[in-house]
């Protein structure tokens, strides 16, 4: 009987994943996921990079290609959002059999730069990818003067201003996680 419950338990977890993976990349099934966004593929990034999102972006996805790690590496990144329309949701996910992703969700930083890491959580090698994944959600209005008078400003602008930045800062040991030279 334990092991019929097992064998549920594990399938549901890699469905799970598999279903949270697809609506990430922007599959098939992300068309029966109707959030009112569009679900574009996800960018590949390297894990020393820098990415911006600007105030006319309303959903972005990012994710790394997938690496083996143990618990002792981590992925250091600092992160600054800007607004209170605008967050962060930052996955970690484990890619192999019965693998399951954490999340982690930021909002307003008033402009300050902080920092935070992502770990594996296997003793042993295992494959696992990160994801990020911008959100801004559109500002609603109650009137449409102020509206069409607000998207005429938009239209006005030569450039949109940053809202939100993620400086990945690659693999480092758990020991050295966060820690800033002022050299």
């Amino acid at each position: 009987m334990a092991v019929a419950q097992t064998a549920t338990l594990a399938s549901t977890v890699r469905f799970a994943l598999l279903t949270f993976l697809a609506l990430l990349s922007g599959s098939s099934m992300a068309a029966s996921w109707s959030n009112g966004y569009p679900n574009p593929d996800p960018t590949f990034i390297s894990l020393n990079e820098n990415i911006t999102f600007y105030a006319n972006e309303t959903k972005v996805f990012f994710r790394t290609d997938s690496f083996r790690l143990k618990t002792s590496e981590c992925l250091e990144y600092y992160y600054r959002l800007k607004g209170k329309r605008t967050r962060l949701y930052v996955y970690t996910c484990r890619l192999s059999h019965g693998g399951r992703c954490v999340f982690h969700k930021y909002h307003e930083t008033d402009g300050d730069l902080r920092c935070h890491y992502l770990s594996p959580w296997m003793r042993s090698q295992d494959e696992y990818a990160f994801f990020f994944h911008f959100e801004r959600r559109p500002r609603n209005f109650r009137d449409d003067i102020k509206k069409q008078r607000y998207l005429r400003r938009l239209r006005r602008q030569k450039s949109f201003p940053v809202v939100g930045e993620v400086e990945l800062h690659g693999l480092k040991s758990r020991r050295e996680i966060c820690r800033i030279d002022y050299d």
